[in-house]
């Protein structure tokens, strides 16, 4: 059973409003882990290379 304030256009509103910002937050935190990962991945990297002569 809904709610009057989701039937209403301002509980859609909201709805939509947090699904923007919650997908912001995720994007900008695979965005993070991704260059963690890619910069762990160069210094392992380096490290190898540097054992090898």
């Amino acid at each position: 059973m809904k709610t009057d304030c989701e039937e209403s256009g301002a509980g859609r509103n909201i709805t939509a409003r947090l699904r923007s910002i919650v997908d912001g937050e995720i994007h900008k935190y695979i965005e993070l882990l991704t260059q963690s990962i890619l910069r762990k991945h160069l210094t392992d990297k380096k490290s190898m290379q540097g054992s090898w002569s």
